[in-house]
């Protein structure tokens, strides 16, 4: 069978297996298998978990950074339950006239203090995400690198440059939300309550 008569060759019409995995360089939400009817490479979306142990090994020197992230995360967490427990008990024992103004010290120190410890355990999570994104792109690159090294000039009959490119500049830098942001929510909404 030809492409010609059904817009795909016989073995992409056939489909694919979609547990092969996938050849060094490739997306892993891609199953990848080379055509019999036309001998090129094709690819086929890969059902996707929620979260990819894949990403996770290929890097395992982001995952300090991103406990600390869901440490900070949930330190948050807790001080911002302090400083709303602080806000609602001055709030009632000033309207209940049990406290006057000058009892209200102590709590707006408390909720100053916890202001202030937010604002950096808030800072610090960031920095946290930075690093452990910024961990994941510079392995990332330097495996397209290697890829790409090994490949020689012969790479461009697997993928075209601007797939390339775009792979190794847009794709490797999504990665940072991906392990910067989704990741520590992912396990944070599960110890949060």
């Amino acid at each position: 069978a030809s492409e010609a008569g059904t817009g795909q060759c016989e073995l992409a019409a056939r489909g694919s297996d979609p547990d092969r995995p996938a050849p060094d360089g490739v997306c892993g939400s891609f199953a990848a298998f080379s055509c019999e009817g036309c001998g090129r490479n094709r690819y086929r979306k890969r059902e996707r978990d929620m979260f990819d142990k894949r990403l996770m090994q290929m890097c395992p020197e982001s995952r300090k950074y991103i406990a600390w992230n869901i440490i900070l995360q949930f330190l948050e967490l807790c001080l911002n339950v302090v400083m709303i427990v602080g806000i609602a008990i001055s709030v009632q024992k000033f309207y209940d006239k049990t406290w006057g103004p000058e009892k209200l010290v102590i709590p707006l120190v408390i909720i100053a203090i916890t202001v202030v410890l937010r604002f950096f355990t808030t800072r610090y999570a960031v920095r946290m995400s930075y690093l452990a994104s910024r961990t994941v792109k510079q392995v990332m690159r330097e495996k397209i690198y290697l890829k790409l090294l090994s490949l020689g000039t012969a790479y461009r009959e697997k993928v075209s440059t601007a797939e390339l490119v775009q792979e190794a500049v847009e794709g490797v830098d999504q990665l940072e939300s991906y392990f910067g942001q989704y990741v520590p929510q992912f396990f944070y909404a599960f110890i949060a309550p």
